[in-house]
């Protein structure tokens, strides 16, 4: 029991000491212009904390309804120079595709994993 106990502290402290402060966290903010979900409200923005590792990156942040906001969270990579990252929003899975001008696009899922509408993300800035 002490070596299953000692392999699993082990395990934690090598998988939380490779990310304490190893990785920065990037504040991006995009426009998202013509994305309606099936509800018919329009997403306006997308506000991303992003957390960049070796492999991968973590996202969390919000989206702007013109209802109000909701909780994003997700994770991504780059693919060349584009970065795809796939996020998850109440119901909806998101797909954005961001090139290197940091524009791109953003697609919304519905939860029967249906395209419900396409949009273009405009990058206003990043932290």
């Amino acid at each position: 029991m002490k070596k299953l106990t000692l392999l699993s502290a082990m395990f934690m402290f090598c998988l939380y000491a490779s990310a304490a402060g190893a990785e920065p966290i990037i504040n991006a903010v995009w426009q998202v212009d013509s994305l309606v979900d099936d509800a018919e409200q329009q997403i306006t923005y997308l506000d991303l904390d992003i957390e960049v590792g070796k492999y991968f990156l973590q996202a969390h942040g919000k989206i702007d309804l013109n209802t109000g906001a909701a909780p994003v969270h997700g994770s991504g990579y780059f693919v060349g120079s584009d970065l795809y990252i796939y996020l998850n929003c109440l119901w909806y899975s998101f797909v954005t595709m961001i090139d290197a001008s940091l524009n791109g696009t953003i697609e919304i899922f519905g939860a029967d994993g249906n395209s419900i509408d396409t949009g273009t993300l405009i990058f206003l800035g990043a932290e």
